[in-house]
């Protein structure tokens, strides 16, 4: 089925039980009671009709039904389960769908039981990001999210992108407690005015000023004492996000500043592989190692002409031996491939790391260094030294 969102699309792949739902839920009257195909016909007939309904019906039919696309697919429906469960729901019941799909389960959740559709929206929208900052050694303890501290987060978020972005002059936050020991704070403050056009009834163009506003994630993990902050802002802006949410969450508790060392004896591991998340579209792969042996000499080891260093390690067993010998890996050279992504361009970055604190990264945006730091961390070469510093 299409990933593409249009009317069509969804009059073509939504069983048409389930839109009758969904319509009668909306309080809207189907054109023809016959309607239990998804024939090309049908799905004309359907499309028109929507296309006779009033502005204001089609935009808030629109908006439900890219959400509902956005649901109708695997991550998806494991986003309704864990919402469900997180809610304490009943199993959703599909009552007399015949035809079931994701779009049909997508779709009668809505009808259902709106507020499992907005918190399974939210955890699909919590997986599918990836430009988080991390940072360790917070106390690890249940916050205690009262409406003087939701207020004051809020002030103070308000004057940090107010003076230094000039945006953000009204902020939002709602908390949503996973039940497992994570919590995730959504801020929401207000964006920069954008000045559109639009069509009125009479099909006239018209100016109209919208003040959206943008979101900033903090999910912090109280069994492990560690946030991460999730936002399209700089790296010197997700900083003062760290110090804003410590100094308002946990106010005057004693934190950590943490400093990046490199261990790099996974590497040692003939089997290691370098696998990365799907959703960065990245691709990495070690490029060179550094030996050094019992006596103190130094050897690298380069990938050859096939680019797979461990492959070659392998196929040869005196490379073999002579890993297995050495008495540490001092340093380490990586390459990571950023493939095209919205914006982003085809990039080759490569670096090298060594212990204890090596790292020869420069000049990078800073999601790429955040994509970069992700992994090395999930593959056991990048760890955290702690340096305990006091926030009254």
């Amino acid at each position: 089925m299409s990933r593409d969102f249009s009317i069509k699309t969804m009059f073509h792949t939504t069983p048409c039980d389930a839109f009758k739902a969904f319509f009668a839920a909306l309080g809207i009257e189907v054109p023809t009671k016959e309607w239990n195909y998804r024939r090309m016909q049908d799905v004309i007939i359907m499309d028109s009709f929507f296309k006779s309904l009033p502005v204001d019906q089609r935009q808030t039919i629109n908006a439900i039904l890219r959400d509902i696309h956005r649901l109708a697919c695997p991550d998806g429906m494991d986003a309704i389960n864990e919402a469900t469960e997180m809610l304490h729901h009943e199993p959703l019941v599909l009552g007399e769908i015949r035809e079931v799909n994701d779009y049909a389960r997508a779709m009668m959740t809505w009808v259902v039981n709106v507020d499992i559709f907005r918190q399974a929206l939210t955890l699909l929208q919590l997986k599918q990001l990836s430009w988080w900052r991390k940072r360790r050694h917070l106390p690890k303890k249940t916050p205690v999210f009262t409406e003087s501290v939701k207020q004051n987060f809020e002030r103070e978020l308000e004057n940090l992108f107010t003076n230094r972005q000039s945006r953000g002059y009204v902020c939002t936050i709602e908390m949503l407690d996973m039940g497992n020991g994570m919590f995730y704070f959504f801020a929401h403050p207000d964006d920069y005015p954008t000045s559109i056009l639009r069509h009125d009834e009479s099909r006239e163009l018209m100016p109209q000023i919208l003040l959206k506003t943008f979101e900033v994630i903090f999910a912090y993990d109280s069994k492990r004492g560690t946030l991460e902050v999730c936002g399209r802002v700089s790296a010197q802006i997700k900083k003062q996000l760290e110090e804003i949410f410590i100094a308002t969450v946990f106010e005057s508790e004693a934190c950590g500043h943490e400093e990046r060392v490199y261990e790099l004896s996974v590497l040692k591991n003939i089997h290691f592989e370098p696998y990365t998340d799907r959703e960065d579209h990245v691709y990495a792969e070690v490029k060179a190692i550094l030996l050094r042996n019992n006596s103190g000499f130094q050897n690298w080891f380069n990938a050859g002409q096939s680019n797979h260093l461990y492959e070659e390690i392998r196929g040869s067993a005196a490379l073999r031996t002579l890993l297995a010998e050495a008495a540490e890996i001092e340093e380490a050279k990586i390459r990571f491939l950023f493939l095209p992504k919205g914006d982003r361009q085809y990039t080759s970055v490569t670096f090298e790391i060594g212990a204890p604190s090596k790292n020869t990264i420069r000049n990078l945006p800073q999601e790429f260094i955040d994509i970069i730091n992700k992994h090395l961390e999930r593959w056991g070469i990048e760890h955290h030294a702690k340096v305990m510093e006091m926030h009254s």
